[in-house]
């Protein structure tokens, strides 16, 4: 994470043998393009507010499905967004009357402009 934001896909990896606990494996995927700190961004209510003029459904608020800031991976399989956004993003998540996720949002957070949709949760 950057400041809270979510740095989409970097991880660090260690696999260790179960009996002798020795390191098997290290995988490490770690972006080196962002910055170090999260720039000036707008809040998550602004995002919410213009996400609203084109999502369908009501804004969800589950643990699994909530407005987050993110910086999209280039290999997003979720945010399909080409360019990949330098910017951080909001990603806001909507819901039919059932409750079931139907649309989001991607909101560019420094500029405050829809950059897309996002695949919605199945």
């Amino acid at each position: 994470m950057i400041d809270g934001a979510i740095v989409e896909g970097d991880r660090i990896v260690y696999q260790f043998d179960k009996d002798t606990k020795k390191l098997i494996k290290k995988i490490v995927d770690w972006r080196d393009d962002l910055p170090e700190h999260l720039p000036p961004v707008i809040s998550k209510e602004e995002a919410e507010s213009i996400a609203k003029t084109e999502g369908k459904g009501k804004i969800m608020n589950t643990s699994l499905t909530h407005t987050k800031i993110l910086f999209i991976s280039p290999d997003s399989c979720w945010f399909k967004i080409k360019p990949t956004p330098k910017n951080p993003c909001w990603i806001v998540y909507f819901a039919d009357e059932n409750g079931f996720n139907t649309d989001v949002i991607i909101i560019d957070a420094v500029e405050g402009k829809i950059l897309g949709h996002g695949v919605p949760y199945p």
